[in-house]
Formats: C-alpha cells, sequence, structure tokens
C-alpha cells in the first residue's frame, strides 16, 4: 500500500514506504481513513494466524479463521503504528472504518461469530444468519490507542445482515449503512419496511459518551449517571451535598485534558432539587473530592455562580455571580494558568463573566475537564440536560496559544470526520483585535495561533469551507513566525468572510510580513490598509480555503 503524491504537492515531500499486510494466508483490506497527522488508518480481514499485531493490542490473536483487523500506519514512513486482529470464533470482516475527533476508530462490517466482542451494546446477543452466511452487522468503536473496546454491538435480526460503510459526527452518534435479507431487522421511526430480498439499510445509534469518562466525587449516597440521545444532548444526573466549602459531592463527567483548553456548552434544563443544586462546567486537578478545581455552575434560582479551590483541603472561594434562565450557554477556559468563564445568549458571542477570571498555578498542566451537576442534597438526585457540548483542547503534534492576549480565549478542535479528506479539518474560534492591530500602528498581533516548529525550507496548504463571525475584515491563514511574543518577525496569507482566499480585496490585507518594526504591507501594489480584525466580544471560527504558504 502507498501514497501516489498529488500533482501540487511540493517537491521533496517523502512518500510512504508501500508495507504489505499479512505473512501468510488470505488478507483483505477494505477501508481506509486519515486523521489530521496524516497516519493511516486501514480495515478488513485476515486468515493469517502470524499477522504483525502490536504489543499491548486490543486482540493480538485470530480467534477462527477470517476475522477482522485494524491498522495504524505512520503517514509519511509507512511504519506500523498499532495492528489489533478483531473478531469471535466464526467469520468476521470489516469494511467501513473512520475517526472521531479524538482519534476513536469505528469500523463496521459483518459477522456470524456468537461470541464476536461486544462493550455497551445496544444488541449484546447475535441474531442469526442467513444462507449467504453474513450473519449480523456489527459496530465497533475502539480507543485511540487501539488497545480497548468503548463500544461494539451486533445489529442485525434472523437473517444476514452487513455494515458497508461508517460515519461519526460530533455528539458520537454513528451512522451504518448496509445489506440485510432479515424480516425483523431491527428499526425505530423507520420510513420503509422489510421490501423483500436484499434492502438497504440506514442506521443511526449512540454509541454512549464516548471519550468522555464519569465519577461520582465524594461518594453521594445515590450513584450518578449519564447518557447520550440520538441529538446530541447530553443528561447528567447527580446527587451529593454540592461543590464548595472544603470538600465536594457530585457526579462528574469528564476528560483528560493538557494545557490551553475550552469547554462549552448550552445548559438546557436542570431539575429543581433545591436553590443550591448546581449545573455546569469544571476544571479539576483530581477526583478527589478536596481537589484544586475552577468551575461555572447554574442553580435553579437563576444565579450563575463561579468558584475555585486553590489549594487541595482548603474552603472553595466563590469568585464571581450573575445570573440567567434556561437556557443558557456557560463556558469555561484555561490560558497557561488563567481560567476564565464566559456566558452567551447563542454560543457565538461571548461575555466573561465579570471578575472570575482566576491565576491557578497549583492547577496541573493535564487536568479534568467536564461536566459536573450536584442536586445538593444526600436524599435525591438532580437532572441536567446540556448540549452543543464542544471540548477545546490542542491537538497532538500541535501547539496552541492566544498571542497578544485576546479579551477572548480562542480555542480549536479536529472536526469529527470520516475518510481521508474530512478527517484533516481543523476548527479554529478566535477573538482579538487582528495580525497587525490598530492600536499599535501595526508592530502587534492579537489571534489565535495554532502551529508546529519548522526549520528551514517547508511549506502548508489548507483548503476550508466559511466559518461563523460577523466582522468582514476576520481573517485566518497561514503563517510563518519566530515566536509567540506579540510583535514577532512573521510572513502570512489570510482569507476574509466575504473572499476567502483571495488577493484583491480594497479594505483588508492579505499578504504580508513583519521584519522588525510595523509591517510593509502585501500585495505592495495595494493600498496599507491594516485588517481591523473581530471586536474583543466576538469568536471567528474559520475554515481557510485554497492558501498555500512556502519558504525556501
Amino acid at each position: 500500500m502507498g501514497r501516489i503524491k498529488s500533482a501540487g504537492e511540493p517537491k521533496g515531500q517523502r512518500q510512504p514506504t508501500p508495507p504489505y499486510l499479512g505473512p501468510s494466508g488470505n488478507t483483505y483490506a477494505y477501508g481506509i481513513a486519515l486523521d489530521g497527522r496524516g497516519n493511516i488508518y486501514v480495515s478488513g480481514t485476515t486468515t493469517s494466524t502470524g499477522f504483525p499485531t502490536t504489543p499491548g493490542a486490543y486482540q493480538t490473536q485470530n480467534h477462527g479463521g477470517y476475522d477482522a483487523f485494524v491498522v495504524k500506519l505512520d503517514g509519511v514512513s509507512g511504519a506500523l503504528l498499532y495492528d489489533t486482529y478483531l473478531g469471535g470464533s466464526g467469520v468476521d470482516w470489516a469494511f467501513g472504518i473512520a475517526l472521531d475527533d479524538v482519534g476513536n476508530i469505528y469500523v463496521t462490517g459483518m459477522t456470524n461469530s456468537p461470541d464476536f466482542p461486544t462493550a455497551n451494546a445496544v444488541q449484546a446477543a447475535y441474531g442469526g444468519g442467513g444462507p449467504y452466511t453474513w450473519g449480523d452487522a456489527f459496530i465497533t468503536e475502539l480507543n485511540a490507542a487501539g488497545n480497548a473496546l468503548v463500544y461494539s454491538t451486533y445489529l442485525g435480526g434472523s437473517s444476514d445482515d452487513a455494515g458497508n460503510a461508517i460515519a461519526v459526527d460530533g455528539s458520537g452518534a454513528v451512522y451504518v449503512v448496509g445489506t440485510t435479507t432479515s424480516p425483523n431487522f431491527p428499526t425505530a421511526g423507520a420510513q420503509f419496511g422489510a421490501q423483500g430480498g436484499q434492502d438497504a439499510f440506514v442506521a443511526k445509534v449512540a454509541t454512549g459518551v464516548g471519550a468522555w469518562s464519569s465519577v461520582d466525587i465524594g461518594s453521594p449516597a445515590i450513584p450518578g449517571a449519564q447518557a447520550l440521545d440520538n441529538y446530541g444532548v447530553y443528561s447528567v444526573t447527580g446527587a451529593g451535598s454540592g461543590i464548595g466549602g472544603t470538600s465536594d459531592a457530585f457526579h462528574y463527567l469528564w476528560q483528560s485534558v493538557g494545557g490551553d483548553s475550552n469547554l462549552s456548552a448550552r445548559l438546557t434544563a436542570q431539575s429543581d432539587t433545591g436553590a443550591a443544586a448546581q449545573a455546569g462546567l469544571m476544571y479539576r486537578a483530581s477526583s478527589d473530592p478536596d481537589a484544586v478545581d475552577y468551575l461555572v455552575t447554574r442553580q435553579p434560582d437563576t444565579s450563575i455562580v463561579v468558584q475555585y479551590r486553590d489549594t487541595q483541603g482548603v474552603t472553595a472561594t466563590v469568585q464571581a455571580a450573575a445570573t440567567s434562565a434556561l437556557p443558557v450557554y456557560l463556558k469555561v477556559s484555561r490560558a497557561g494558568t488563567t481560567f476564565t468563564a464566559y456566558t452567551s445568549p447563542d454560543g457565538v458571542a461571548w461575555t466573561a463573566v465579570v471578575s472570575s477570571s482566576v491565576d491557578l498555578g497549583s492547577m496541573p498542566t493535564t487536568s479534568m475537564l467536564g461536566l459536573a451537576v450536584s442536586s445538593a442534597t444526600a436524599a435525591a438526585t438532580s437532572t441536567a440536560q446540556f448540549d452543543n457540548v464542544r471540548p477545546s483542547a490542542c491537538p497532538d503534534d500541535w501547539s496552541c496559544d492566544d498571542i497578544g492576549a485576546p479579551a477572548l480565549a480562542g480555542g480549536q478542535r479536529l472536526v469529527a470526520s470520516v475518510g481521508a479528506l474530512a478527517s484533516a479539518v481543523y476548527q479554529v474560534e478566535s477573538g482579538g483585535m487582528g495580525i497587525g492591530t490598530a492600536a499599535s500602528g501595526g508592530a502587534s498581533d492579537e489571534f489565535r495561533y495554532m502551529w508546529q516548529a519548522a526549520s528551514g525550507d517547508s511549506s502548508i496548504s489548507v483548503r476550508a469551507v466559511p466559518g461563523g463571525g460577523a466582522d468582514p475584515c476576520a481573517e485566518a491563514g497561514l503563517m510563518y513566525r519566530v515566536s509567540t511574543d506579540p510583535g514577532a518577525p512573521e510572513y502570512s496569507v489570510a482569507g476574509h468572510p466575504a473572499a476567502p482566499g483571495s488577493r484583491s480585496r480594497p479594505t483588508c490585507s492579505i499578504a504580508r510580513h513583519r521584519a522588525g518594526g510595523p509591517p510593509p504591507w502585501r500585495p505592495s501594489s495595494r493600498p496599507a490598509v491594516r485588517p481591523r480584525g473581530l471586536p474583543a466580544h466576538h469568536a471567528r471560527r474559520q475554515h481557510v480555503h485554497g492558501l498555500y504558504l512556502a519558504r525556501w
């Protein structure tokens, strides 16, 4: 397997070494996907008993004849990063493969193994096979390391069923298309019934909470729970005495994040178990009940409260307060050791809660970040519903910084993806007054920067679709930069909402550089008009279209 170099690709780009998979027996590859770093994921089936599985792989042995497999290869060298079998004692074939925005791997295919591995299944038992001996379709989610099942289920009726292709959205819901001959194929809200022979099917399955983990902090008397529906709504239920004082008791749905990051969500419903019940967003150092934390929560009396604990075991400090009816968008962000809380009426224009910014040097670089719910009573649970849940952390192999301290912290994420093209799409969100701010005479910048270190000859190119934002001179593009200092020498090319990639807008600069002092704007034939950027209270989401930047 190899990669063909595209016509526009820079000279000198290394090509992967075409590897063979499977030292003996028959091996068939059917599905392929890429992640944001260009790593290659392949799904298929093999009869080989000596398939090159990697140490720690989920399944290191062939369990019977034809087993499915999932392989990850380095996109540059072609080196094997991990490889696992997937199957039971029968025949297992993997066809479609997809990735989500945290690198979990989703595969679908067909199995007639009565002992195919399942986890958190919507259909835990084998439904049976028919004359084609396909058995049932299956849907499996592996974690990003390829060493554990997150979710795995049969999907089928009493005859033959096969999943052919798979996609996953930002909420973790999975979409599968395939073929069925079962008259009792499981359906919900179906538009058509079985027509006889081989029918196509389209299925949407909520696979759970994906990359999230859950824990009851402080051992509440009633265990908490969480669920994710087909519409991307997270229902989080928690009991416990509350979050505050010297110790906490609540239910927490969380992810591990490192460094600068943020989490936003819309709180749409909250059951009233008393005025002190809490539902909101939290950074936390650990699952200890008295751990260092920072959070913004809403209470049923409409109070929005920002609080933190800067030393383990001390009494939490209430830092700021506001009020809001439901629904309300909430956001917490981290930039270095500074934590800030925001509210928004629409999830686009964010306002920092007054006096909410806190310097928490005691928060470890890698921390917990998630949804927190407490009933503030030992006798009952409170349920809160969140949608538009968007964790944002810097992707692997990238560094992410707010340059010039914009009033609104930025963020970024790898967009949920399928296939080779979509898996390389990043969403970057930024505030700031622009690259070359008017207030500084063009000598200083305010923007969000997602970057990698580069030396010598190099290049970067991107393609994009428009994002949200109000200002016609909001900009998104590509940049070489000496450092993250706001006035550092730089060279950049940018596009704007009205004409992404255009180099001839009379009111917005496109290509420019700063060699030391205020930048001589490029192209030189255009007036030296500085970009205005966005007002400080707006965020700009932009994917840049058709730009290319190179250094020789």
